[in-house]
């Protein structure tokens, strides 16, 4: 028969088991009532500092409100894409024909894990295809966001933008490899602490279409670094940041037999790679003006991960001088040198011209569609010489967003036996990943111990 010390130690071992618990950011009370901190991207030396764009992904976010929550919202399409972790699929949702004019909802995203501090940008990634009259629009003046925090209202609908990049302009049409797609970002700051951000359409127009496409909502800035030796924000600082190796760099133009070009990948940010010295030398009179930028690091692995946004920055010119067809080519190479396979691909001349120029210079981006450790541009279908001084200035990476909360396989033990002579055990779990063991309850008297850590049990009654 079983003993009843020999069954007071099966309940607590199952207890415990019960409550392994991933490492998260809200923790409980005493109260049973979830905490959350309020979590901030803008000082390194300060608690609870996030240091890379969060999307709001994952089983502690939600859709929170479609529409005005009175309305029945019809031709929503693909809702379970908007907090799945896939940042790459999207959801549907109609544009109106008619607003309101305080505004009208259209879809709200909440974490419900953390709260995140005023002053923090936020949005929406949006797509739609290359040739999508949305994509012209100024966004301005038909969306706007609201922060909430616990359901309530945190300041006035704010100004959305595209936002600025490490290039100091403003965010460039993102292409996606193998789609027609391209992405967009809506952008506002938040003026108080929030843990929820809105969607509202505030005007009306045409060229909106019927529908807009959502891929997720985000919060914070997008860690970003040049692809040179600049010390503010270079490549040793993203070696530092991501705990890599030492890094060398190296930039070659093949149509001049391979000659290097420092001025790519100096620490000087705006000096930059002369394009039309290729007219000068009557190399290439027309076609294509190629440069490839490389990064080796001393720990023999790719440089950059699948899914890193790379671009560069260059002085424009007028895209009325390609041929149909035409347009900047990124090729992606591997780090022995070798392109990865399938990886060419073209950034129509349709959306080089819907990019931001500022002061004649506009950047160009591409999603890396894996792992790579160069990067050749090339601007190809041109029908005339460059203008003199056409520079291409640098190139530059954009880090994948990472995700708000995960699915966290625990695996922890589903029971355990201790037989009545043993006084301690190990409790077990995935070790990929980082839990913390707690007791919630213990038999009356017992004075059992527990690593919360380790996951040691001891002192068993």
């Amino acid at each position: 028969m079983m003993s009843m010390r020999f069954f007071r130690k099966i309940c607590f071992v199952a207890t415990l088991l019960l409550f392994a618990l991933p490492m998260v950011a809200a923790t409980i009370d005493g109260g049973g009532k979830i905490e959350k901190k309020v979590w901030q991207d803008s000082n390194p030396n300060t608690e609870n500092y996030f240091n890379n764009r969060r999307a709001l992904v994952g089983p502690g976010c939600t859709i929170n409100s479609i529409g005005d929550g009175v309305k029945v919202v019809s031709g929503t399409a693909n809702l379970q894409n908007l907090c799945n972790d896939d940042l790459d699929d999207y959801a549907t949702i109609p544009a109106l024909a008619d607003v309101t004019v305080l505004g009208s909802p259209i879809i709200s995203v909440k974490d419900n894990q953390h709260y995140y501090a005023g002053g923090t940008e936020a949005g929406f990634v949006i797509c739609a295809k290359s040739d999508a009259s949305i994509l012209t629009l100024d966004l301005a003046k038909c969306y706007k966001i609201q922060f909430l925090k616990d359901g309530e209202t945190v300041g006035d609908l704010q100004p959305i933008s595209t936002g600025k990049s490490v290039t100091g302009l403003g965010l460039s049409l993102l292409t996606i490899p193998g789609s027609d797609q391209v992405n967009k970002l809506y952008t506002a700051t938040a003026p108080g602490n929030f843990d929820e951000i809105k969607l509202v359409q505030c005007g009306v127009d045409a060229q909106l279409g019927t529908a807009i496409n959502i891929k997720y909502a985000f919060v914070g800035k997008a860690r970003e670094y040049t692809i040179t030796y600049n010390k503010d924000n270079g490549i040793a600082k993203y070696a530092q940041d991501y705990h890599r190796g030492n890094f060398t760099l190296d930039a070659k133009s093949t149509a001049l037999g391979a000659l290097t070009d420092s001025k790519v990948i100096d620490a000087d940010l705006t000096n930059g790679f002369d394009l039309a010295l290729l007219n000068v030398l009557h190399l290439v009179e027309v076609g294509a003006k190629p440069l490839t930028v490389i990064a080796n690091c001393k720990d023999k692995n790719e440089a950059f991960p699948k899914g890193t946004e790379v671009g560069f920055k260059y002085n424009t010119f007028s895209v009325a001088g390609l041929a149909a067809g035409g347009g900047i080519k990124f090729t992606f190479y591997n780090k022995d040198g070798k392109e990865i396979k399938d990886g060419s691909f073209l950034i129509s001349s349709t959306v080089l011209g819907l990019g931001v120029i500022e002061n004649n210079m506009v950047e160009s981006t591409m999603k890396a569609p894996s792992d790579f450790s160069a990067v050749k541009f090339e601007i190809v279908g041109l029908n005339a010489k460059l203008a003199a001084d056409q520079r291409l200035y640098y190139a530059f990476v954009r880090m994948a967003p990472d995700a708000a909360s995960h699915h966290c396989p625990i695996n922890a033990t589903s029971s355990r036996d201790v037989s009545g002579s043993v006084n301690q055990f190990q409790l077990q779990h995935n070790d990929t990943v980082q839990v913390e063991w707690s007791i919630v309850d213990r038999p009356t008297g017992s004075n059992v111990e527990l690593n919360t850590e380790t996951g040691l049990v001891s002192n068993l009654p």
